[in-house]
């Protein structure tokens, strides 16, 4: 992943069935602001003819967002390959915090992986919140609210690959070592009475995202509209701003499975304001 304010090589491959030679590459950045680069040198090896090359140039990111890097390969019998590929910058290392959660490494989580969960999941954090949007967006942070969306995004994000990755890298309470095979059993935590891993994960995120600014306001606002004496359930204005459920929500939500937030869109109670 690019961090904003660095210069780092990026590299593509490509792989035929048959030898190949390559004529010519060039390259082409599209900013998070819009602004085009057209200028990358590139350069591949191997030189000569191959069924295998790696192309490599870099790429500055002075801004914090999406960059969408596109490759032009031209070929010695004519053929012009177009390969378009996105990264992203953030203000922090959130690749290092993901890794660290998931217990990955570069070669088991490469890259590419990580900037397209990053794109997805600061598209819809921001996205969901308006107040976010109205700021700027993610290039709109200041401060340490730089830190916190980016610990919050990075915990989210890894959240979401846990699933998909505990089988391979198992994550948790050690409850049985079997020293004659060297295996390890990871014991439940639920069944000890002890959070998930991906409800604490989840907590923390939504702790540091709380404490974003704009995020934090819309929050404020929303308590002080809460009526103690009242039971309601968001204001649609609240739930179009991101803010899905008032104080009295989230207590209701443990007393009965009839409060549902998100599905359908709007809370049962959500029409009733007073």
């Amino acid at each position: 992943m690019l961090l904003v304010g660095d210069t780092q090589t990026i590299s593509h491959s490509e792989t035929f069935s048959v030898a190949a030679m390559v004529a010519g590459a060039s390259a082409s950045l599209v900013r998070p602001d819009g602004t085009l680069q057209n200028d990358l040198s590139v350069s591949w090896t191997p030189t000569g003819a191959g069924t295998s090359f790696i192309f490599s140039t870099q790429v500055a990111a002075p801004l914090p967002g999406e960059y969408r890097l596109t490759w032009t390969i031209h070929l010695g019998d004519g053929q012009v390959l177009n390969r378009s590929e996105g990264h992203f910058a953030t203000y922090t290392d959130v690749g290092a915090l993901i890794r660290r959660r998931l217990n990955e490494t570069v070669l088991s989580l490469p890259e590419a992986d990580l900037d397209a969960e990053v794109t997805y999941t600061v598209r819809s954090l921001v996205d969901r919140f308006v107040p976010l949007q109205m700021a700027g967006g993610y290039g709109g942070l200041i401060g340490l609210d730089q830190v916190r969306f980016d610990r919050a995004m990075g915990l989210l994000t890894a959240l979401r690959l846990r699933a998909s990755r505990a089988k391979s890298v198992p994550i948790g309470e050690i409850g049985r070592v079997q020293l004659g095979q060297n295996g390890f059993q990871f014991a439940n935590a639920q069944g000890n009475g002890l959070k998930p891993l991906e409800q604490q994960w989840l907590e923390e995120a939504l702790i540091a995202l709380g404490h974003v600014s704009p995020i934090h306001a819309l929050y404020q606002s929303a308590a002080a509209s809460y009526k103690p004496f009242v039971v309601s359930g968001p204001t649609r204005n609240a739930q179009c701003q991101g803010a899905l459920e008032t104080l009295a929500s989230g207590v209701i939500r443990l007393l009965t499975d009839a409060w549902q937030v998100g599905t359908p869109p709007e809370d049962y109670a959500a029409d009733y304001a007073e």
